[in-house]
């Protein structure tokens, strides 16, 4: 990749003012919720995925195991998250939403509107196509390049 490192740099701090302003969007409306970012991320990934494991819930959110047990313990104490016997497994569990936020008491739009409250929910950005690019773009950047088999 011949890129000049200013126009790296220049990404990056881009990402990182992107990333700090999602979390404290996310940290005002977690906190209605009384939860702070991370739970609301947690239960937003067992909302989206019921009966999940914590090892998929961990590489979802981008959690350590020790740190999404620590959070699972929080919610579950609260009855937002709930733990069951994963069938598949003896040692791994099955988390959902508990009676707290079950039956439809969480809103995932409200979260992703909050989350990022420029776009209304309710029509696709003009600009959609674009910025889904440019993010799948800066995502390719930051996958490693496929080592190479030449001379094997």
């Amino acid at each position: 990749m011949n890129v000049p490192v200013s126009a790296l740099d220049d990404l990056f701090n881009t990402y990182l003012t992107v990333h700090a302003q999602i979390t404290a969007n996310l940290e005002t409306h977690a906190a209605t919720l009384g939860l702070n970012a991370s739970q609301l991320l947690v239960v937003r990934d067992v909302h989206d995925h019921p009966g999940t494991s914590l090892k998929d819930l961990c590489q979802r959110c981008g959690l350590k195991k020790s740190a999404a047990s620590r959070l699972i313990d929080a919610l579950a104490l609260r009855k937002i998250v709930v733990r069951d016997e994963c069938p598949t497994s003896r040692r791994a569990v099955a988390l959902s939403l508990g009676p707290t936020f079950g039956d439809g008491q969480f809103c995932r739009l409200t979260a992703l509107t909050k989350a990022l409250p420029g776009w209304s929910g309710d029509r696709v950005p003009p600009d959609y196509q674009a910025l889904k690019a440019g993010l799948e773009a800066f995502l390719r950047l930051t996958v490693p390049p496929q080592a190479s088999h030449e001379g094997l």
